[in-house]
């Protein structure tokens, strides 16, 4: 997300914040939510995080949040249906990190 981007909250969804701690052997980051429709990753001051949509995460495999790095927004018009399922993450050095789901609330 370039600097000084707005971040931008669709009509008709909401947004919750959960911080979430990342080992660095792979395991679960966020469990499936047919609702999802975007996240916002806030990096760890110092280390490297790589959210996977597969089992097994691995550094540097998926979507990577470097350290030292902005927010990172991944929506479902990215990633389309695999944003929806069951995320797994990994991280250089264990750490924790804020997590904004943005969640659609249109029936």
């Amino acid at each position: 997300m370039p600097t000084g981007e707005i971040l931008r909250i669709a009509k008709g969804s909401t947004v919750t914040e959960t911080p979430i701690a990342v080992g660095i052997a792979s395991g679960a980051f966020l469990a499936a939510n047919a609702t999802r429709i975007a996240l916002i990753i806030f990096p760890a001051f110092a280390n490297n995080v790589t959210v996977s949509s597969k089992a097994v995460a691995v550094l540097g495999q998926g979507i990577d949040i470097p350290a030292n790095g902005g927010p990172v927004r991944v929506s479902i018009e990215d990633f389309g249906p695999l944003l929806q399922g069951a995320l797994t993450a990994i991280a250089s050095v264990a750490t924790i990190i804020s997590v904004f789901e943005e969640t659609s609330t249109a029936g």
